[in-house]
Order: C-alpha cells, then structure tokens, then sequence
C-alpha cells in the first residue's frame, strides 16, 4: 500500500530542471571511485562491512559489475545504455524481466511505481527500461528498507552507495519535491 507522499512524489511524470539535474551530479551517497575494474576490487569488502539485508542497482555497468562478483541485486534496473551508446544488459537468469518507459531527464509515475512493485515483490527482478535510467536511482533509494543498499553509477567518477534510512528518504523527498515544483 503507499503512502499518501509515495503517492504525492511519484504520482506523474516529473522532468527534472537542469539545476536539480546539477545537484545531482553529486553523490547521494558514499562514492567508490575508479574505472569499474578498480571499483570491483573494492565492493565486495565494503558491502560486507554494510551487511544490506538487499541490493538494488541501477545501471548497467554498475549491475553487471554486482552479478560478475556473485553479488546478485534484489532489483536490478537497466537501459541497455551506458553513455548514451548501446551497451548488452546484464544477464538476466533467475530474473523475473519487466519492461517500463521512462523518458530521459525525467521519472515517469510508471516506472517509480514499476519500481516499488519489483522491490515489494521479493522476487529477483530485472526492470528493463525504454528510455533512461539514471533518475530512478531516487526512487529506489526512496522506497528501499533501511537496511537495504542501493548502487549507482557516477559517470566518469566510480560508483555510488547509498544506504537506507530517514535522512536519506528526506534528501529524496526534498530533490522530488522541488523537481516537481518547476513541472
């Protein structure tokens, strides 16, 4: 069931000003930084120090580097792009695969609430986007449990780790909240 603010951030279409979008390019969480080789060498003993109850990821480099290393997301969320260039998805055995649209720049109330189905479901789900991804590392950061993690891609920089919590869903609430102010 969602909340009355679920249903109030995530209820339409939100295409984000660029100056939220500059925000955004910094890291909402802990930034692991390197070429993905490098952040691979890195990942496994910081998630073992966090101990995530789940994983959800967003992008496809970021959620390839997961199932290369054995750790297996809860949700994963992939555009088959990386950069604007094509780029495989991640394999999706043992994957329960949903398709959703999300224009780029934008979170589209379909995928958010595609996003939070995929998260309450239990099952491991691949959210296979036609659009962007990018933005709906918020609302999986909004909606994840507190003991969850969720990691995203920072271009050009490394890789990102936010941890669940009210500080964080407060951040979100705020960077939503003021994107949809301007829509």
């Amino acid at each position: 069931m969602r909340s009355r603010l679920t249903r109030k951030l995530f209820s339409r279409t939100i295409v984000f000003p660029e100056d939220v979008k500059e925000r955004l390019r910094k890291p909402l969480g802990l930034l692991v930084r390197g070429r993905p080789e490098e952040v691979m060498l890195q990942l496994p003993q910081l998630l073992a120090q966090l101990k995530p109850s789940q994983i959800i990821s967003v992008g496809d480099v970021t959620s390839g580097m997961l199932l290369e290393l054995g750790l297996r997301p809860k949700v994963m969320v992939v555009d088959g792009r990386v950069e604007r260039r094509r780029y495989p998805p991640p394999g999706s055995s043992g994957y329960e695969t949903v398709r959703v649209e999300n224009p780029p720049g934008c979170i589209s109330a379909e995928a958010a609430e595609m996003l939070e189905r995929a998260l309450e479901s239990g099952e491991y789900t691949m959210v296979l986007v036609d659009g962007e991804e990018d933005l709906l590392a918020l609302p999986a950061i909004y909606l994840m449990p507190d003991d969850a993690v969720v990691l995203y891609g920072q271009p050009g920089a490394g890789c990102v780790i936010v941890r669940g919590g009210r500080d964080i869903r407060r951040l979100v609430e705020e960077i939503m909240l003021d994107a949809s102010r301007r829509t």
